[in-house]
């Protein structure tokens, strides 16, 4: 499209030329040409616009703002080591405030410790009781294997003598 006003208003004063056809002599064509000072409002002939309010684009009254990058956020911050932290707070507050927390479940955890440790006791003594047993039941079965090859040994000592005295 052209910007420029003096080649559009030219356009308007351009008329094309007309040309002369014979027509037959049963037909004779008539054309019709709408005139430009009328104004027909046929509506099913030709095309129009919609000009109501409704129909029209709504003017902007002001641009939105122009996007933004995001800031970048700091992932290098410096953290407190442990130590520091045990350093700025105190160790002796925090070792009265762990007894406090703390001081009910220690007294259970002992109390609970040494029964453990009366049942692991007994659990040994039990253990080395039967222990004691199954040693002395064995070796009461080696010390009559033992016998009882002596004896056959004696029995084929005498068996010697007595088959040499006859």
């Amino acid at each position: 499209m052209s910007t420029d006003l003096e080649f559009q208003q030219g356009l308007a004063q351009l008329r094309l030329p007309t040309i002369r056809i014979k027509p037959s002599a049963d037909e004779i064509p008539t054309i019709q040409t709408p005139k430009s000072g009328s104004n027909s409002n046929s509506g099913d002939d030709e095309c129009r616009t919609p000009t109501s309010p409704e129909h029209k684009i709504p003017a902007m009254l002001s641009c939105p703002p122009a996007p933004k990058k995001p800031r970048r956020t700091e992932h290098y911050k410096r953290k407190l080591c442990e130590l520091q932290f045990f350093e700025i707070v105190g160790i002796s507050s925090l070792s009265q405030d762990l007894n406090k927390l703390f001081g009910d479940l220690k007294a259970r955890v002992s109390e609970q410790m040494g029964e453990i440790r009366s049942v692991v006791e007994m659990a040994q003594l039990e253990a080395e009781k039967k222990h004691d047993e199954v040693v002395d039941e064995m070796l009461a079965m080696l010390n009559a294997k033992a016998e009882a090859s002596r004896l056959k040994e004696v029995e084929q000592e005498v068996g010697k003598d007595v088959d040499e005295e006859q």
